[in-house]
């Protein structure tokens, strides 16, 4: 791991005391899991498109196809990190990657491919961090 070098080797600065780390992780929060892991599988194929398509869109089974290849594993690392599930199994995911990445604050991207639904996911993890009352 690289960032408890971060840690270690930090020099404290006029802009910054201690070591602060800032870590990214995509979120899907739905009512239900199923809900959730339907909206992460349309951003995977949503990608396959954006990125392989050349303005042309894919089938849900050739989009499939891309993401079980090689190539597909482009797509596969730039969704490593994400919670995807209902509120409390989003929290548990941000919580247990907050210390896997020795994280002082958690940077979120709500990934949906419609706005409704990223809103949700916004709303859902609002309530379970206490940020609006539930």
């Amino acid at each position: 791991m690289r960032w408890p070098i971060y840690r270690r080797e930090f020099t404290p600065s006029e802009q910054l005391s201690e070591p602060y780390v800032i870590a990214g992780v995509n979120v899907t929060a739905a009512d239900n899991n199923a809900e959730a892991q339907a909206i992460h599988l349309a951003v995977k194929r949503a990608r396959v498109s954006l990125f392989f398509g050349g303005g042309r869109e894919f089938t849900d089974d050739e989009a499939d196809m891309v993401l079980d290849s090689p190539q597909g594993q482009h797509i596969a690392q730039m969704m490593k990190f994400s919670a995807v599930g209902t509120k409390d199994v989003v929290r548990e995911y941000l919580d247990e990657f907050a210390a896997f990445a020795d994280a002082d604050e958690l940077i979120v991207a709500h990934q949906s491919i419609g706005t409704e639904e990223r809103l949700r996911s916004v709303e859902l993890l609002a309530e379970v961090a206490g940020l609006v009352p539930a």
